[in-house]
Formats: structure tokens, sequence, C-alpha cells
């Protein structure tokens, strides 16, 4: 898999208790790893159009975007994608859980 920065970027992404609004990358990062699960987020401007940069066609409004991390063979994929699916990027890979994923939140089995 190509990645789109060879280790992790410096990029100021917080853990949170509310998602951010109102950013064209979405406050809500979706975790698979033992199940799907989800974190709040929230991240700089700045940082949003460094990640926006590394998109076929960038991140704003009319494409807004998401965070993904997916577990794989011993490590974890960092990942963004559109919302409407049509493209992801790779964008890093950690040997560990990113420091910013806290209070995982799973999905619960509707009754």
């Amino acid at each position: 898999m190509n990645y789109a920065w060879n280790r992790e970027p410096k990029l100021n992404i917080r853990s949170s208790h509310k998602p951010s609004d109102s950013k064209p990358l979405s406050g809500l990062a979706l975790i698979v790893d033992q199940g799907v699960g989800r974190v709040y987020i929230q991240m700089d401007d700045q940082d949003i159009e460094r990640i926006g940069k590394k998109m076929p066609y960038g991140l704003g409004y009319a494409n807004p975007g998401y965070l993904r991390v997916i577990k794989k063979h011993g490590h974890y994929d960092i990942m963004c994608s559109y919302l409407d699916k049509s493209k992801t990027v790779a964008l890093w890979k950690s040997d560990k859980l990113p420091n910013w994923v806290k209070r995982i939140k799973y999905n619960q089995p509707s009754l």
C-alpha cells in the first residue's frame, strides 16, 4: 500500500467529548479493530488543509471527508475517505493506535 506520508505527520488531532462541527473533515473518526466504532475528534483548520492536499479533490464543503483507523496485521492504517466513499487515501501507517483514539463508542446491535 502506498501512503501519503512515510511516517505519522505532526497534526494536531485531539480526542474530544463532542465532534467538531461545520468543517470539511468530519469530527467523527471511524475505528475498525475488533468491531466497528467511532471516536470524536477536533482538528485545526491548517491540519485539515494539509490532509486535503493529499486527497484527489481536496477537502471542502462540496467534498467532505472523514478519517478511518483500520487495524491490520500488527499495525494501523490511518486513512481519509470522502463521505460519498468515492475515493480513499492511505495517509500513514502506525505501529500503535494513535493517541487521539480514546473513548471508542462501538455500534450496538439492534434488538
